[in-house]
């Protein structure tokens, strides 16, 4: 009988982890198991075996159990140099990596992937398919280059005999810290010392400005990492206790439902850029990022303000807390026209702009903000910042729509890379057009609502001289 190797690993790999896991000190609940979910498209996730009630506990991770720059047999020396945690994290992992056998860690790491779908791995012509869409710039793979290679690399280079790194080219090296930050900005968490409820990790290092963020400490939770998520059926969280940590149940779940984590509320494009998938479910918080200089700059030419005028209106929108350097667009339900896709802080600013010099200086002298709800003007306005954001994606995804995507993911062989990475490429675009489409209809919503008012109200004012026509033809 011939034995489908590659499956017989897997089953293995997860067989020898649960026994590890066990050796470790992890407590398990009995209705819940390690399961293959590859039929699903879902590699490893945790289904539940019998019915669960709500905040019941899953599963206990004791602190000594979770892979840290505190836990790992790396000495301490060695990263006391490195003030991101992340570096220290990513340098902690090789080693444990290259120990093999020897690493009490070995176990776990095996069941982690070796190969990533994150853009930070496409090729240019891949890279080529997200055009327009602002995740582009936040990729980051050429200052994580140089952080890696002037920080990372000189340690282990020096401290060969630790590392292995002898017979191991720099490229070699460099592509290993790679995957390491893959892999933890795919599984990692934040690892606060406060009790209360856990969170991954806020964003890859590489390009993380929060300092409280990157200052925070980050450990790879066994089990807890394997949870899949889902923004709709999320059904547990995991906490911290004083010297563990606690997946517990959220609502109440059923036997062979699968244990669903959240990320909270992420465009797809980040999902994308930070773990590598795309997933309908999180379309809902797809949004399109516009900077700066698609807004103030070409506003002020439509409205004619002198670049002095449009400076001193800037300058006032900093002072209060209005100006940033992008806005976010947000998805905008085509049944439900009531809620603005659009910040606060944009329409504000635009209205700004779009007062008279005299209304100005009189909301100036008053130190106050104009009403965030946008006028007839600031309609206008958006229109054609809607309109330029537009013109940055490919001329060649003018077209596309749902129907297209859903036609690709039929007829693509999607087991081949570049296909895959192209498809999600697209729904992200498609996704973000949506958005832009969304904002569309809204503001058109509003001239339609304004358009009608303004008959409305003719209409009653002819009605009224009409009546007092009629009273003087009799007097």
């Amino acid at each position: 009988m011939e034995v489908d190797m590659e499956v017989d690993d897997f089953v293995t790999k997860s067989q020898t982890f649960v026994s590890w896991l066990e050796k470790a000190g992890v407590t398990i609940s009995d209705k819940i198991e390690l399961a293959d979910l590859r039929n699903r498209g879902a590699g490893r996730g945790v289904v539940a075996r019998k019915d669960i009630a709500e905040d019941e506990v899953l599963f206990t991770i004791p602190r000594t159990s979770i892979l840290s720059p505190e836990t790992s047999a790396l000495p301490k020396y060695i990263t006391s140099s490195l003030e991101d945690p992340w570096l220290s994290l990513i340098l902690n992992m090789i080693y444990e990596h290259q120990q093999g056998q020897a690493s009490k860690w070995q176990p776990y790491l095996d069941i982690l992937p070796q190969d990533f779908d994150t853009p930070m791995f496409w090729d240019e012509d891949t890279l080529s398919f997200l055009k327009g869409s602002a995740v582009l710039s936040k990729i980051g793979k050429s200052s994580a280059d140089q952080s890696l290679t002037t920080q990372l690399l000189p340690i282990i280079r020096a401290n060969d005999n630790l590392f292995y790194g002898n017979d191991v080219l720099d490229s070699e090296l460099l592509a290993l810290c790679h995957r390491m930050a893959s892999t933890i900005m795919a599984y990692a968490f934040d690892l606060p010392s406060q009790d209360g409820p856990a969170s991954e990790q806020e964003d890859g290092w590489e390009v993380d400005s929060n300092a409280s963020t990157a200052a925070t400490p980050k450990g790879m939770i066994p089990l807890a990492d394997l949870l899949n998520a889902n923004a709709d059926l999320n059904n547990a969280k995991l906490y911290h206790t004083p010297d563990a940590v606690e997946m517990r149940s959220i609502k109440p779940i059923s036997p062979g439902d699968e244990l669903l984590n959240d990320y909270g509320p992420l465009p797809r494009a980040d999902l994308l850029r930070r773990y590598g998938y795309t997933t309908d479910e999180y379309a809902k918080y797809d949004v399109v990022e516009i900077a700066e200089d698609l807004i103030f700059l070409p506003a002020s030419k439509t409205l004619g303000l002198s670049t002095s005028a449009l400076q001193e209106r800037l300058d006032y929108l900093e002072e209060h807390d209005v100006l940033d350097t992008a806005y976010d667009i947000s998805h905008c339900d085509s049944k439900e026209l009531t809620t603005s896709p659009c910040p606060e802080e944009l329409t504000t600013a635009l209205n700004a702009l779009a007062l008279s010099a005299q209304d100005f200086k009189t909301l100036k002298t008053r130190s106050k903000l104009p009403k965030p709800d946008p006028n007839e003007k600031t309609c206008d306005l958006l229109r054609e910042i809607l309109e330029r954001r537009g013109d940055m994606y490919l001329h060649n995804t003018y077209t596309l729509d749902q129907n297209a995507i859903d036609d690709m993911r039929k007829n693509w062989n999607l087991s081949k890379s570049g296909a895959r990475r192209r498809l999600m490429a697209l729904e992200v675009i498609c996704g973000e057009k949506q958005v832009l489409a969304g904002a569309r209809d809204w503001i058109e919503e509003r001239r339609r609502g304004w358009s009608e008012a303004a008959y409305n109200k003719r209409q009653a004012e002819e009605k009224v001289d009409g009546a007092r026509i009629g009273k003087k033809s009799k007097r």
